[in-house]
């Protein structure tokens, strides 16, 4: 039997499969417009998380839970600012930049204390893999 922890973690470093294989790929239109959709998908389903978070949490002040809140909708429109403004690699590093936004304040803020040492440890490593991928397909398409 499977257990929680490793699903979470099966199911994190599949996510990004998808992204390591639009870098692979990324002289091809069409994997520059997957990875980029998929981006600002994982960034919107990470800031929706947040907000779950953000609002399940009774034990801390609301001005603790708006500031996740505030952040993550923050976030998300920059994401699809960057999405529908800038091509090539200055998109990448901006995702990246936003994936690492998102990181930071899952350690930063006090709502997300609470979270399972696994979990902490699987979007440490799933974060910082997600961040070299869209470094590496930045310089791709730079270099193209």
């Amino acid at each position: 039997m499977i257990t929680r922890s490793q699903l979470v973690n099966f199911l994190s470093f599949a996510g990004l499969l998808p992204m390591a294989a639009a870098c692979i790929y990324i002289e091809f239109d069409k994997a520059v417009l997957l990875l980029s959709a998929y981006s600002l998908a994982i960034i919107a389903f990470l800031a929706g998380n947040a907000w779950s978070i953000a609002l399940l949490s009774r034990a801390h002040r609301l001005e603790q839970r708006a500031s996740v809140l505030v952040l993550s909708n923050a976030v998300v429109l920059v994401a699809v600012a960057l999405a529908v403004t800038i091509e090539g690699g200055a998109l990448f590093v901006g995702f990246a930049i936003l994936f690492a936004v998102l990181l930071v304040a899952e350690y930063r803020f006090a709502v997300f204390a609470a979270r399972p040492h696994y979990y902490r440890n699987m979007r440490l490593r799933v974060t910082s893999i997600a961040i070299l991928i869209h470094l590496f397909a930045a310089w791709r398409v730079q270099a193209s």
